[in-house]
């Protein structure tokens, strides 16, 4: 923290229908860490020195939860601070994957994710998730977000290291073909007026 204060703020709010059960207005404890989470992750990704006395707020409004929520956060936000022109030392994406009676499901939907919570309280081995995120062009992929839950076992959790990062590189290009299209749209728009 510097001495003007924190220089990234992130907040992920969920609207009353954006899950089955509705949401209370208030965060609760999940959404509290995901936000914490994200602005660590964010912290590392902007270039922050080029903001000596500025604050960078990110608030993110889940219309529905429908799976992968930490990825998908981490890769709105990131293609967020681009649109806005915040420097970044590269665009950051995230993946998420589950394992299931042994198999890896890349961006698992809600029902497989709850699915996967049962499995968990039942107390089966080798069940579990990884949330994964990164820049993928910057400094050999480097890696911002990593987080892991469940029993794995450790060949489960290094080919789930490479399925999230396969799948972060695949993101990547879409992202950054959207932000190339962005910018294309927004100079023919600016050429016709």
């Amino acid at each position: 923290m510097s001495i003007f204060g924190k220089k990234v703020s992130c907040e992920v709010l969920f609207t009353p229908f954006s899950s089955k059960i509705r949401k209370t207005p208030q965060p609760d404890r999940s959404q509290k860490e995901i936000s914490r989470q994200l602005k660590e992750a964010l912290e590392s990704v902007i270039i922050i020195d080029k903001y000596p006395k500025a604050q960078i707020d990110v608030y993110i409004s889940v219309i529905e939860i429908g799976g992968s929520l930490l990825s998908t956060c981490l890769t709105a936000a990131g293609l967020a601070l681009c649109h806005a022109s915040i420097d970044v030392y590269d665009l950051v994406v995230g993946a998420d994957l589950i394992w299931k009676e042994g198999i890896a499901f890349v961006s698992p939907t809600l029902h497989e994710e709850e699915c996967l919570k049962v499995m968990r309280l039942e107390g089966k081995i080798g069940e579990g998730s990884l949330s994964l995120g990164m820049m993928p062009q910057f400094a050999k992929s480097q890696i911002v977000l990593m987080v892991q839950e469940g029993d794995l076992l450790v060949d489960n959790l290094t080919e789930g290291i490479s399925l999230a990062i396969n799948s972060c590189q695949r993101i990547y290009k879409l992202a950054k073909q959207t932000l190339l299209n962005h910018v294309e749209t927004a100079i023919e728009e600016e050429k016709d007026s």
